[in-house]
């Protein structure tokens, strides 16, 4: 199951309530309580769609993704977010995120190259891509960026996989660069410079504490949904380097031993999972985006398109090719 934090389903119907939406109504929506939502860590993300959906059809406004993550603050990331505030500059935040991404929910993983002068950040979605979830992460990093060095700092190049919601202009304005949809993947490029730049919330104290209780939620999670969290970590480290037992342990601070008796009761093993979640990947880009097979493969961990197509070919019994193929003319 793919799910978001509580922290930002509950920000989410806080924002909506200031745009007219009553609260009573979000929550029935939901199927939740105030006290059941504020007792959960983790919410199914099919909630927060429903959210989106009913938003969209009560405003009638298309891209509320994109004017709500102008409007985000830290406490939409819960712990996440302070730690991403507090961290002292703008790399050592987006290296947080990665590393914490999984207490704030399972959509996706944040993956950043940097190219001679360039940073090019990009969202690696864990489901079909949706348009308003996509526009509210990529303009809230923005939004982020800007109240962490304390300037109006803008983006080279804005990319959204999906097509525009509203004018064109009225992204461009916000980002003050050029916006591109339809793109084959959803990201945007910034100067290196700026991962160097101070963070105006930087406590390195305060920092030092909030990571130390995210490692202890990481952990604790680890035990209570151990292949949900190998998983997790498993896609934010294929874009990298290739996974392992190891980095697993050392990132949970737990003993492979332990983390590999988890996984046995539970009928499956580490190497197991690792192919899962390659062919989940793979089958989630075929399928919602036009990435080219090269790519794929690449952000995969193999070390060329043939070693893909032979994988491929043994979870769907056909090659990407033909998959997409066939998909696309459905």
């Amino acid at each position: 199951m793919v799910n978001i934090s509580s922290n930002a389903v509950y920000s989410f119907i806080n924002y909506l309530h200031i745009l007219g939406i009553e609260r009573t109504q979000c929550f029935e929506l939901i199927n939740l309580t105030e006290q059941q939502l504020n007792q959960q860590k983790l919410v199914d993300i099919k909630h927060y769609q429903a959210l989106y959906d009913h938003a969209k059809s009560c405003l009638h406004v298309n891209n509320l993704g994109f004017r709500y993550g102008q409007h985000i603050h830290t406490d939409r990331w819960g712990v996440l977010g302070q730690i991403i505030f507090t961290s002292p500059t703008l790399e050592v935040a987006l290296a947080n995120q990665r590393r914490y991404q999984s207490i704030a929910g399972s959509l996706g993983t944040p993956s950043f190259t940097i190219e001679n002068n360039t940073v090019t950040l990009k969202w690696l979605p864990a489901i079909e891509n949706s348009e308003q979830l996509a526009e509210e992460l990529i303009t809230s990093w923005i939004e982020f960026a800007r109240r962490l060095t304390r300037s109006t700092t803008s983006p080279f190049h804005v990319y959204f996989s999906h097509s525009c919601l509203t004018t064109p202009l009225e992204y461009q304005q916000y980002f003050d660069c050029p916006v591109t949809f339809n793109h084959d993947f959803t990201g945007l490029v910034i100067s290196s410079k700026l991962l160097k730049s101070a963070s105006s919330g930087a406590n390195v104290e305060l920092n030092k504490t909030l990571t130390k209780y995210a490692d202890s939620l990481l952990s604790e999670h680890s035990i209570q949904n151990p292949i949900e969290v190998t998983t997790d970590f498993i896609a934010t480290q294929l874009p990298y380097k290739k996974p392992s037992l190891q980095s697993l342990s050392l990132y949970l601070n737990v003993s492979e031993r332990t983390l590999q008796r988890r996984l046995n009761e539970l009928n499956t093993s580490f190497s197991e999972l690792v192919d899962q979640v390659k062919k989940d990947i793979a089958i989630n880009y075929l399928t919602h985006s036009q990435r080219s097979l090269n790519d794929i493969a690449e952000l995969l961990g193999f070390s060329e398109l043939s070693a893909f197509n032979r994988a491929f070919k043994r979870w769907q019994q056909t090659s990407p090719a033909r998959y997409r193929k066939a998909i696309n003319k459905n």
